[in-house]
């Protein structure tokens, strides 16, 4: 027991030179040493008590130093030793320190940041977020913490939890502090003159990384692209540097085709006939390209107009396609952008129901033959005696005798007769 209790004493005296008091120099030289030991070397010149987990008081480590170092130092580098060792320093009371596996760490209370905590102890700290997401800025910022630290964003209160180093929370913080201020992102609109909105964002999302991008714009790190179809603009939302990079790249994509045509595309008629719309489309298009050329060569030698607009028609017939397909009742069109899009917009005019009068009218046929077999036979009569029937008649045929035969009877009987009429003997009368 005497002799463990010598080599301790002489351990603890070769490990540091100079007098143990807070205010006096000391000279560490700690060489593959106990944690233990140099913790209670630490301990005498600090008055903080130093627990180590059993499993690190035996971890070897080596503590050298050539000038002499104030008491804050020597607390401050030995924290930093034990950080290098995977070991950390945690409060556990007043004046008293747990030393822990650094994985352990994280599970525990460390102290709160301030102006008195040593850059390589642990703390923790709670950071109100106000001008951008919380969530977003977490994930930005877990790239920058330890490989034990925490960063957390709180659901439904914008705040953010860490715990690490204290160096590395400070910096965190300062890193939280440069960006949570008021958005400088704005809305650019981008018209495009030659190219397809569409295909240009498709490009552009290709260009900045495809689902890396949809992330990045999601944390608000990266402009969002979108595509007006209607203007045939591109939307560009994010901070000044970055609408600026898309715009160049924009300018770039946005230029006329070496030969003429775009894309084709398939237009259904719902209302209008395919083959009657395709040549009028045709000779507008013609007539815009000679309009364009006349106009451009306006100021050019006398006679050089109609050869522009000759050169037009041709360049015209190589870049405009204009095909009716009576089948489906459609038309397959290629053209330049700017132009494919006018023909769509006429389209849209052209193809639109027709003025109709609805007409409801009823077909019946009349007949004066079957007219006179229309009707129902009739009788009057009496059983008292000293009477006779007093009327009597039929509007039903008998016989072949219908009323309005009887009828031409009573009015001219010669006239019925020589038009062969006749009056069967058994037809009876009532």
């Amino acid at each position: 027991m005497r002799t463990r209790i010598l080599l301790c004493v002489a351990l603890l005296c070769a490990g540091v030179t100079g007098a143990q008091t807070p205010n006096s120099s000391l000279t560490p030289n700690f060489q593959n040493t106990d944690v233990a030991v140099v913790a209670s070397s630490v301990s005498d010149v600090t008055g903080i008590t130093f627990i180590p987990d059993p499993a690190a008081a035996t971890r070897k480590i080596t503590f050298v130093n050539r000038r002499p170092m104030t008491p804050q130092e020597y607390y401050d580098a030995f924290l930093s030793i034990l950080q290098v060792n995977g070991l950390a320093a945690l409060p556990a009371g007043r004046n008293t320190m747990k030393i822990v596996q650094e994985a352990n760490a994280r599970t525990m209370p460390g102290r709160a940041l301030g102006p008195q905590v040593g850059p390589d102890e642990m703390v923790h700290v709670v950071v109100t977020v106000r001008n951008v997401n919380a969530q977003q800025v977490a994930t930005v910022l877990n790239q920058f913490r330890s490989q034990y630290g925490v960063v957390q964003a709180v659901p439904g209160t914008n705040q953010i939890i860490i715990n690490d180093r204290a160096a590395n929370v400070q910096r965190m913080r300062d890193i939280i502090d440069r960006v949570d201020t008021t958005s400088g992102s704005d809305l650019e609109v981008i018209p495009l003159q030659y190219a397809t909105a569409s295909n240009v964002v498709d490009t552009l999302t290709q260009l900045m990384g495809g689902q890396q991008q949809a992330a990045n714009a999601a944390a608000g790190i990266a402009p969002r692209v979108t595509a007006d179809q209607r203007t045939n603009s591109i939307l560009v939302v994010g901070e000044p540097a970055a609408r600026m990079q898309v715009a160049a790249w924009v300018t770039a994509l946005d230029t006329p085709l070496a030969e003429g045509g775009g894309e084709p595309e398939v237009i259904y008629l719902k209302h209008g006939d395919a083959e009657q719309l395709a040549p009028l489309l045709k000779e507008f298009a013609t007539g815009v390209a000679q309009a364009q050329a006349v106009a451009a060569a306006g100021g050019a030698t006398p006679g050089a107009a109609p050869a522009a607009a000759s050169v037009s028609t041709a360049a015209v017939d190589r870049s405009i396609t204009i095909l009716a397909e009576p089948s489906t009742n459609a038309l397959i069109v290629t053209a330049p952008p700017k132009m494919m899009r006018e023909l769509i917009a006429i389209i849209d005019k052209l193809d639109i129901p027709r003025a109709q009068v609805l007409l409801e009218t009823i077909i019946a046929e009349v007949s004066t033959d079957k007219a006179a077999n229309l009707g129902v036979n009739w009788a009057v009569f009496s059983d008292e005696s000293g009477t006779t029937v007093p009327a009597g008649g039929f509007i039903s045929p008998i016989a072949g005798f219908s009323i309005a035969n009887v009828a031409q009877l009573a009015t001219d009987p010669e006239a019925y007769l020589q038009s062969g009429g006749g009056l069967s003997q058994r037809t009876p009368l009532g």
